[in-house]
């Protein structure tokens, strides 16, 4: 009897359930309430209900929404509030009101485009429960938009909602492959990626990646396939694929271009990859070209904390005091808590490999006693282990870093300390 071929595998769609709409609060946008105080938050959180409630309503139902007033009344608070000089988008609140003039013939892009200016408005605030809000609402009321759609999976995933956030990221998926918006597909492949990252399975993270990385080059999206890039070299360098992790680095460098801003944080991502492998020369010249193209403290401080660490494994102690000394003042800005305990431990680390004892346990203890006060266990172990090998005198050790891939290696450093100097 003839043996019969197995039939091919058949690909699963991609579907998509309908999205999770809400959070952990106990009503619907009133983290809008809690983060913009006063009369800002009380109407900012009236226009949230307003078109949630548009949004959601059939269309022969909108008409009978609301009171005959009610725009009226709007107009009358947002005119208090600019003379009473709140700043908020007063434009994009008179535009969201139109659900209110005129249920009926509101024009759905013209609410989602307000909503889209208000959530933006929050995330600069920054207001980030309001930014998801305001962004879930755009999406709501042009159900069909693939960019809004991930627009609110990539501020939930922001927001620690990982569940919300897959719901509206599989929905992007859909939308973007069914209107052929391919910068929002391969997007919304990267947040899922990310999320993988988050979880822990870092198989399942490279796998999508790879997917917005094969869609960016596919249809020739230049910035998406450096995001893609360099989110391969971090998955690549939690799972040790050092010539794998490089690569991609490369490749990020060469789609990002000299100009791009997020060129400083991927230059940043490859020095402390290097510094967690004891690179700490070829490090310490990207570190500081990248410290000087950071704007945001909490990753200028990152950065600094890793040259400081950088310097000291490097024996140069005139770096580590002028590194650790731009770590404290960050510090004391009260502008980097949440990487403040981290911050000590690396210039715990640095101190230590500089042979100064003192130095390096007064950090540890700084880092111990931060990460104690905000549940950072990992943290927190690896400063009680530093104050322990304090005690019986050792120091961390600062050899280096030897590979066969250390001439590429160096060459990947040049490029980027020469890309960050340059004049753009």
């Amino acid at each position: 009897m003839p043996r019969r071929t197995p039939p091919a595998p058949t690909r699963r769609p991609f579907r998509a359930l309908p999205p999770i709409t809400r959070g952990p609060e106990p009503v619907e946008g009133i983290t809008v309430l809690d983060e913009v105080q006063g009369d800002a938050g009380v109407v900012l959180w009236q226009s949230l209900r307003n078109v949630l409630l548009w949004a959601r309503a059939a269309p022969e139902q909108r008409a009978a929404l609301f009171d005959a007033g009610a725009a009226a009344a709007r107009a009358r608070v947002l005119a208090d509030l600019g003379r009473d000089g709140v700043e908020v988008p007063a434009d994009a609140l008179a535009a969201a009101a139109g659900v209110l003039a005129d249920p009926q013939g509101a024009d759905a892009e013209s609410i989602a485009r307000a909503c889209d200016e208000l959530s933006r408005w929050a995330e600069e605030k920054p207001a980030p429960g309001t930014a998801l809000a305001f962004a879930q609402a755009a999406a709501l009321a042009q159900p069909g938009d693939a960019a809004r759609a991930c627009a609110v999976g990539r501020l939930a995933r922001r927001n620690g909602e990982a569940v919300r956030a897959e719901g509206w990221l599989h929905l992007a998926v859909v939308l973007a492959r069914g209107s052929g918006d391919w910068s929002s597909y391969a997007r919304a492949f990267l947040g899922l990626g990310n999320l993988a990252v988050q979880r822990g399975n870092l198989p399942r993270a490279r796998r999508l990646h790879r997917q917005a990385l094969k869609a960016a080059r596919r249809h020739r999206l230049r910035t998406v396939e450096a995001q893609a890039l360099h989110d391969l070299f971090v998955t690549a360098a939690e799972t040790g694929s050092d010539e794998e992790a490089r690569e991609a680095a490369a490749g990020a460098l060469r789609a990002y271009g000299r100009t791009h801003p997020r060129l400083a944080v991927l230059a940043a991502d490859v020095a402390c990859f290097w510094v967690a492998r004891g690179s700490f020369r070829r490090a310490l010249p990207v570190l500081w070209a990248a410290a000087a193209r950071l704007e945001d403290p909490a990753e200028r401080v990152v950065v600094l904390a890793n040259a400081a660490r950088a310097a000291g494994g490097a024996g140069d102690r005139e770096g580590y005091e002028r590194a650790a000394a731009a770590v404290r003042r960050l510090l004391a800005s009260g502008q980097v808590e949440a990487a403040a305990a981290q911050a000590w431990l690396n210039l715990s680390r640095g101190a230590g490999s500089l042979g100064d004892a003192a130095t390096s346990a007064g950090a540890a203890r700084q880092a111990a006693a931060l990460a104690a006060e905000r549940g950072q266990a990992k943290i927190g172990a690896s400063a009680e282990a530093l104050l322990a090998a304090a005690r019986r005198g050792l120091s961390p050790a600062a050899a280096p870093y030897e590979t066969s891939r250390d001439a590429a290696a160096a060459l990947l450093a040049g490029e980027l300390v020469r890309c960050l100097s340059a004049d753009v």
